[in-house]
């Protein structure tokens, strides 16, 4: 969480906050073991949903 706050400017609570709301929307699924998984990994789902990702217009890079 950390490193990707650090790239698009955020910090590590807005970060893990927007990704929250990805997740719940359905343009993010999470595959893991569960919650405290050190090898989680967060993905772009396959529904038609996510093809609108215009969330991410919100978050800036660093440059």
């Amino acid at each position: 969480m950390k490193e990707v706050a650090e790239a698009i400017g955020l910090s590590t609570r807005s970060t893990r906050t927007r990704l929250a709301r990805l997740v719940e929307r359905g343009l993010v699924r999470e595959v893991g073991t569960g919650p405290n998984d050190p090898k989680r990994v967060y993905v772009r789902s396959s529904s038609p949903v996510a093809d609108d990702l215009e969330d991410f217009r919100g978050f800036r890079t660093k440059r």
